[in-house]
């Protein structure tokens, strides 16, 4: 009986030791939630609704950035109640953060001529 317990708890420590390797190697989660944690952490305020990021940067421009799979995601700030647009800083932020964390390719599409 006491081998059969010893045996048992082998296993267990085995399984174990297989579950944590396998945690410490899991890539991280590139997402819409990432990009808006990475600008949350660089001063902007924003919360993600599905696939947007919505907000306004440190210098209150109120943005929408759509982060998509598979092709350049965009970014527009039509809906600032007083027309600014994002500075090159900030736009710099924005491109960082979904390069670093968004999903792939992490690029911006051109931002439209002014």
């Amino acid at each position: 009986m006491q081998r059969i317990a010893q045996g048992a708890f082998l296993a267990l420590a085995a399984a174990l030791a297989v579950a944590a390797a396998g945690c410490g190697s899991s890539k991280p989660v590139r997402s819409a939630a990432a990009v808006a944690d990475c600008l949350n952490g660089e001063n902007f305020l924003v919360s993600t609704h599905g696939n947007r990021v919505e907000g306004s940067t440190e210098a209150g421009v109120t943005f929408t950035l759509v982060v998509r799979s598979g092709r350049p995601s965009s970014v527009t700030t039509a809906g600032d109640p007083h027309g600014a647009t994002l500075s090159i800083g900030a736009h710099a932020v924005v491109a960082d953060c979904l390069r670093n964390h968004g999903p792939r390719p992490g690029t911006l599409t051109p931002p439209a001529a002014r």
